[in-house]
């Protein structure tokens, strides 16, 4: 008789009735955790005392729409806008704009474990590079780098750097036929950099350290693609400078009047002597301020035992990170901070005193700075000062070019139509 009951029993359990009833209980449990998980992370979570949106707090939501939006950069701005210097991003993460916390969580401090690199940052990236590297791989991809990228070799790269600025802007102004025509000045600074790719150098840089490295079978074919492109698009980005200068025509005459009488022949623009132009100094600064070219925030990880951040005490494990673009557009750090005003980097204008300068660290700071940052600020004083001195430019492209693109990772950059019309010199 028992064995007859226990069989029905489970055959009970097929009826539908008792089906639908294990899925409401199923959903029930589901439901009575997420609830229980959202109120733990809204009140009881270390990080709840921490301003920022509830949804947030509650899960990674907020994060995920934002990023598959394109608009995390713009979005963080407008949390910061709104909830302060330290915003809550996540159940487990803090934002922050101010500039003391660019050594607390990126620089290196004796002693002290270093924050490590949050495992979600870069998951996309399927080959590991010097972005995404663990601390003993980036210090092998960074030792390959340092000769390459040093002041030095760079100097010694001059003469090919200056050969490559020379022929591209031969073929634009052919391209252009005497300013009668736009020209995608994106195509021509991104065939700059294709150009080097494609050319053998009598003069070592930084890719031959690669090159080599993969010959030798010390790095797969798809880790030196990964970090060459890294790399390369670290000291390729003019355009934002160039769309600013266009959208700002009081600029572009003050730095034209200043390049074009420094100047009296295109040989003479070297590193060296664009260092003496103060004002094309002060607008490179300020572009990248304005349009920082990797304008994400690069999370990481409090070390074990905890870390103190901005005078508060964080547990192991908290994903913190400065997101640059917001630190650098906050009115909290800049004076008319969505305005293009180099004069904010010449300190002679007591309006931009209160400027927090030091917030706007484009190429990060601390042992996994940009390795690129000497060769992106040789690049753009060699192709600003000879753009400015050769033509005047006018904008031919429809629509507000920086406002409208999105962001994943890197700035989702769509063609930029300018006319070039030659100088008399």
């Amino acid at each position: 008789m028992a064995l007859t009951d226990s069989v029905a029993s489970i055959t009970s359990l097929g009826r539908p009735q008792h089906f639908w009833v294990l899925v409401s209980g199923s959903i029930l449990i589901i439901v009575a955790y997420c609830v229980a998980v959202s109120i733990y992370n809204l009140y009881f979570h270390p990080l709840a005392k921490y301003p920022g949106p509830r949804l947030a707090a509650i899960s990674r939501y907020w994060e995920i729409f934002s990023y598959l939006g394109g608009r995390t950069p713009t979005d963080l701005l407008e949390l910061h806008n709104k909830y302060g210097p330290v915003v809550r991003t996540t159940p487990n993460g803090l934002s922050f704009i101010s500039a003391p916390q660019w050594k607390e969580i990126y620089g290196h401090k004796t002693g002290h474990l270093e924050f490590s690199k949050d495992e979600n940052y870069h998951a996309s990236v399927s080959e590991p590079n010097i972005l995404n590297a663990d601390r003993h791989y980036h210090g092998y991809i960074r030792k390959l780098f340092t000769h390459g990228f040093s002041e030095k070799a760079l100097r010694e790269q001059e003469p090919i750097l200056k050969q490559y600025v020379d022929l591209m802007f031969k073929g634009i102004q052919e391209q252009s036929q005497n300013g009668t025509q736009p020209v995608d000045i994106l195509e021509w600074y991104n065939e700059k950099v294709n150009h080097r790719l494609q050319t053998e150098s009598t003069v070592p840089d930084f890719m031959d350290k690669l090159i080599t490295s993969y010959n030798e079978g010390k790095m797969s074919f798809g880790q030196l693609s990964s970090n060459s492109q890294v790399l390369i698009g670290a000291g390729s980005e003019t355009t934002g400078l160039t769309w600013l200068l266009m959208k700002n025509p009081r600029v572009f005459q003050k730095l034209a009047a200043e390049v074009r009488s420094t100047f009296s022949h295109p040989d003479e623009i070297t590193f060296t002597e664009a260092n003496k132009c103060k004002y094309l100094l002060a607008c490179i600064e300020e572009a990248l301020r304005a349009y920082p070219p990797s304008p994400q925030p690069h999370a990481r990880i409090v070390p074990p035992g905890g870390a103190t951040v901005n005078g508060d005490f964080l547990p192991e494990g908290t994903s913190v990170a400065i997101p640059i673009y917001a630190a650098c557009n906050s009115a909290a750090n800049f004076t008319r901070p969505m305005e293009f005003i180099p004069e904010r980097w010449l300190g002679q204008d007591p309006e931009f005193d209160n400027d927090k300068r030091d917030a706007s660290q484009t190429f990060s700071v601390g042992p996994r700075a940009c390795i690129g940052r000497n060769l992106a600020y040789a690049e753009i004083k060699l192709i600003m000062a000879r753009l400015v001195w050769q033509f005047d430019i006018e904008n031919a492209t429809e629509g507000d070019w920086m406002g409208t693109q999105k962001v994943f990772m890197v700035w989702d950059k769509s063609p930029l139509w300018i006319k070039l019309r030659p100088v008399r010199q």
